[in-house]
Parts: C-alpha cells; sequence; structure tokens
C-alpha cells in the first residue's frame, strides 16, 4: 500500500519551514547511543546541500532532529532517506532503520521551543541520565556561535530573536533558540 501524498507546506513565505523528524533503528535495537554512532550523524549532517540540521539528539534506538530546508520546496523524505543511508554505510551497520520517519511541520515559535525542550530532555524521562545536560550524544547546528555567523542560514531565519522564553533556565544559552520563525498572527 502506498503512502498517502504530502500536506502542502501552507505557512506564510517569510515563515521559516521547519520540521521535526524522528527516525527510529528497526526492531528498537539499541545501536545510536555511542560515540561512533554520534560522530557519524555529525558527518552525515555535514553533507547535506538542501538541508541544515539545527538541532539533534541521538537515543539508544532512535534520533530526534529539528531540520529546515534552504528551499521551501526541498522533499522531506529525502532528507530522512539520506541521514539513513549515509548513517549506515559510515558505520557499516548490520542493523536497519524502519521504513519512513515521522515528522511535523512546526508553525510557530512556541512549537519549536516545546520541541527544543522534548529533544533536550528525552534521555531524562528515558532513565539514560539525570539531567540533560549529562547526554553527550546531544546536536546543536553551529554550537557556540552566533547563528547570524553561519552562512548557510537565509538572513531572514539568522535575523530573529528568540523572544518571550529567553529566561528559560534549561534553554536560554542554545544557539538554536537565538533564532525564531515568523510569528502567527
Amino acid at each position: 500500500m502506498g503512502h498517502p501524498p504530502r500536506i502542502p507546506v501552507w505557512l506564510r513565505w517569510e515563515q521559516s519551514v521547519i520540521y521535526f523528524v524522528t527516525i527510529c533503528v528497526a526492531d528498537r535495537k539499541r545501536v545510536l547511543a555511542n560515540e561512533a554512532a554520534f560522530k557519524t550523524f555529525k558527518n552525515a549532517a555535514a553533507k547535506f546541500r538542501r538541508w541544515r540540521v539545527l538541532a539533534a539528539i541521538l537515543m539508544p534506538d532512535h534520533l530526534h532532529a529539528v531540520v529546515a530546508p534552504n528551499e521551501r520546496d526541498a522533499q522531506l523524505g529525502n532528507c530522512s532517506a539520506a541521514l539513513k543511508r549515509w548513517m549506515r554505510k559510515e558505520l557499516n551497520a548490520s542493523w536497519h532503520w524502519q521504513p519512513g520517519c515521522f515528522d511535523r511541520l512546526l508553525r510557530s515559535d512556541e512549537s519549536l521551543h516545546d520541541k527544543w525542550l522534548y529533544l533536550l530532555e528525552n534521555p531524562v524521562p528515558a532513565g539514560l541520565v539525570k539531567d540533560w545536560k549529562d547526554w553527550p550524544y546531544r546536536f546543536e547546528f553551529n554550537k557556540g556561535r552566533q547563528l547570524q555567523d553561519a552562512a548557510r542560514l537565509p538572513a531572514s531565519v539568522a535575523s530573529h530573536r528568540f523572544g518571550k522564553r529567553s529566561a528559560c533556565p534549561t534553554t536560554h544559552d542554545s544557539p538554536l533558540l537565538q533564532w525564531q520563525p515568523e510569528r502567527l498572527p
């Protein structure tokens, strides 16, 4: 049985297109929470030309990523398929990914903030660490620098600043949250 057609991106033209993506390992094998897989993920994220991985976290049997296309009409399926292919090839993996991925188009800055908190805190309720800061397999695009300095980000994205939740103690220093998509009316 085929997949239903994707719903087109219905956001204001000036609003950034950002997806929250979850990709799972087949049979939920615990093969991702290690240095080799994390290094491979970072290498794969660096290969993208039509997409940017803004943030991600590798859990033992799945990964979450916040990704944004360079062009609004880029196909998310191409992004997830390439990431899966590159990671399996570099790791010379005997395991497989589950078909497809779960994705959600983020429609507001509150949605991005909620997904960012979920991503950061995911290892804690899973019992992997007591504090999210202790989880080593967390990726932030251009960590430690202003996102405006990253040439690959469009000016419309880089110019946004995180507003009303900037005092959030768990995320205020994150480079990801130094920008946000346009607020919906």
